[in-house]
């Protein structure tokens, strides 16, 4: 499992329609009967140049999909948690905040390692680490 950033700033739906949800590009969407409250869960990733430098998202390469945050899949981009889109009637129930991992799988801070993002995820840092993730 991994340590995730999660909106519990959930979302609730105040309208009592049924809801067919889209964000702008995607081919997935909610529909039918898809429960009134959502999780969201978008990740923080960074990466160090070398095992000298220091993990930030300034170290990511333009390469890199993901960017600074991300779904959990790294698979959709997010400029930032204030970027995510909230369809009309929608809102944000709490803050966002860390998730935790199993225990032992995430270091105190929540974050995990891997020498590069389709690696084996692990809460120890190594020379070889290249990326982490929360």
């Amino acid at each position: 499992h991994a340590l995730s950033l999660v909106a519990p700033c959930w979302v609730s739906n105040c309208t009592g329609l049924p809801l067919l949800l889209r964000e702008h590009g995607a081919r997935e969407a909610y529909c039918g009967d898809e429960p009134a409250v959502v999780c969201e869960t978008v990740s923080e990733n960074q990466r160090r140049r070398t095992a000298f430098n220091s993990f930030s998202a300034d170290g990511l390469f333009p390469t890199d999909f993901a960017g600074a945050f991300s779904d959990e899949r790294l698979s959709r981009r997010h400029s930032g948690l204030a970027d995510l889109w909230l369809p009309t009637g929608w809102l944000w129930m709490e803050d966002w905040r860390l998730k935790g991992g199993k225990t032992g799988s995430v270091t105190e801070q929540g974050w995990e390692y891997a020498k590069g993002w389709s690696g084996a995820w692990s809460p120890q840092c190594t020379p070889k680490t290249g990326v982490r993730r929360r």
